[in-house]
């Protein structure tokens, strides 16, 4: 399940680099402690990966950047997307109780608020609201660590999105899935997008993709997001 808040505002100014800003104001909306401290710090285990299993968006909306700073105006959309329907209930009564978000001690208020469950179909065409990550962490020649990102056209990025989406199934689940997708890219302009969070630098990609096949896996992509590093603000889709 997901929820979209269209946020009032007519200037918001955050650094351009706002992905934990946004994680942590998503995090504080969850008025149980026990719950925020399991999606925060544990997740839902796969021998030694922990799955958050949410995503959100970039702020949609009008923008400018100047400096290292970025500024919204006229409002914008954020999307947040989680496949347990719990955390997306705990931020719909937040919003209900309270009608705003703290964003950097300034209260935004929400001027919409509307719930959507995933469609029943056995095929997807998406586009990212956030940048697809996909990588594999190596060691090189030197015995160093050395994460690759791979290109949405690569066969390594379909295969590991195909892999990551199996995985976030199980470990949700609880059980293998005995079906089967199909994730094709159909982006004409895919942009790179380059995105520091907390220090750490990380590239991914704006696009398309097509994704076919059973209606739970797709459930799981469509509301858990693809590719690695979801709940950091990475991988949520839309349907276009």
């Amino acid at each position: 399940m997901r929820i979209y808040l269209d946020l009032d505002f007519e200037k918001l100014e955050l650094p351009i680099h706002y992905n934990h800003i946004l994680q942590s104001i998503i995090i504080n909306m969850i008025d149980s402690s026990g719950y925020r401290k399991f999606i925060h710090d544990e997740g839902y285990v796969l021998g030694k990966r922990k799955f958050k299993l949410y995503t959100f968006s970039r702020l949609l909306g009008k923008f400018q950047i100047f400096g290292n700073k970025i500024a919204f105006f006229n409002g914008a959309r954020l999307i947040i997307s989680s496949l347990d329907d719990a955390m997306v209930e705990y931020i719909i009564n937040y919003i209900l109780k309270k009608g705003y978000i703290n964003v950097l001690g300034e209260k935004i208020y929400v001027k919409a608020a509307v719930l959507k469950s995933f469609p029943s179909a056995n095929y997807l065409r998406v586009s990212t609201k956030s940048p697809v990550v996909v990588y594999s962490t190596l060691f090189n020649y030197e015995n160093k660590k050395e994460t690759i990102f791979y290109e949405p056209d690569s066969s390594k990025f379909l295969s590991l999105v195909y892999e990551n989406i199996l995985k976030k199934y199980t470990a949700f689940y609880g059980s293998i899935s005995k079906n089967n997708i199909e994730i094709k890219h159909v982006g004409k302009n895919p942009k790179r997008v380059k995105v520091v969070y907390k220090n750490t630098v990380i590239f991914g990609w704006l696009t398309a993709f097509d994704i076919y096949g059973d209606f739970e896996l797709l459930k799981v992509a469509y509301d858990a997001g693809i590719g690695m590093k979801n709940s950091m603000g990475f991988g949520c889709v839309e349907l276009i």
